[in-house]
């Protein structure tokens, strides 16, 4: 008797981890929306920085850095969650195609 408790409080403490380690997972997952305007952003910027000639390539660099930075700084993200909120939605194919569909469109709404 004492087995099968053991065994029902174990499985407990895993269902309760599980669900606390998703929970923690979707705090750090960027809204859809919101990663929209972020990708949108980053794109912008690095569009412009290739438009403008640089002759030091390393500076190049360094500016797209930055200019990311501040747009993880404008939407008080980080670059982790930028990173894991781009690996979680490549990991749902049609959540992924809706993402870019929806960078896409605006993309070109703001060049019009």
């Amino acid at each position: 008797m004492f087995r099968k408790h053991s065994l029902l409080y174990v499985l407990i403490i895993f269902l309760f981890l599980g669900c606390s380690s998703n929970q923690d997972k979707d705090k750090t997952i960027i809204p859809r929306a919101k990663l929209v305007n972020v990708i949108c952003d980053i794109e912008k910027s690095q569009s412009y920085i290739d438009i403008v000639p640089d002759t030091l390539s390393q500076n190049t660099m360094q500016k797209k850095k930055a200019f990311r930075e501040e747009v993880f700084k404008k939407y008080k993200i980080t670059e982790n969650q930028y990173n894991e909120s781009i690996e979680y939605y490549s990991s749902v194919p049609d959540s992924l195609d809706k993402l870019m569909n929806d960078v896409l469109k605006k993309l070109d709404k703001d060049a019009s």
